[in-house]
């Protein structure tokens, strides 16, 4: 056994000529770079291209959103001081901000104020859309707009129709 491990053993002389594998890798690697730094240049400016357009994406998406909350919370004051102009102004933001949040919260307002006023020929579409466009997050919410939706059909003297928000609400 100790002929084995001496046979194994190297010269240091042997052992100060090979070239360790990290060197030879980053030595590799360092080539490489230099070989393609055009290509890497790009590369790294293309990827940082992207993350800025990114990040001014969300940064303008974040605004837009802060800015729809704002004017649909300026509605509810304006609803608490007035109902005609609390109404245009829930209208505004349903129009002006048809792909926000705040969208959608004035239209569930809206479909409130209808139902309250029974204003039938103002609920019956609202409530109908919202129901077509509910999202996942708001499911919760489909059976009270089923019930909502049913109650407008009564009160318009359409029970087939009420039937089957009804029914729809049996089956879910």
């Amino acid at each position: 056994m100790s002929e084995k491990k001496t046979m194994e053993k190297k010269p240091i002389r042997d052992l100060l000529n090979e070239k360790d594998a990290f060197l030879t890798t980053s030595e590799k690697l360092q080539e490489y770079l230099l070989r393609h730094t055009k290509g890497v240049i790009i590369t790294v400016a293309a990827v940082a291209l992207l993350i800025v357009g990114v990040a001014l994406y969300l940064n303008h998406q974040e605004k837009a959103e802060a800015e729809a909350i704002v004017a649909y919370e300026n509605s509810l004051d304006k609803f608490a001081a007035s109902e005609k102009d609390g109404i245009a102004a829930l209208e505004k933001v349903r129009t002006d901000f048809a792909e926000r949040k705040a969208s959608r919260l004035a239209a569930f307002r809206l479909l409130s104020i209808y139902v309250a006023n029974k204003e039938l020929d103002k609920a019956l579409p609202l409530a109908e859309d919202l129901l077509k466009t509910i999202k996942p997050a708001e499911a919760a919410l489909k059976p009270a707009l089923l019930v909502n939706l049913g109650g407008l059909y009564e009160d318009k003297k359409d029970y087939q129709q009420a039937a089957k928000s009804y029914e729809t609400i049996l089956s879910m």
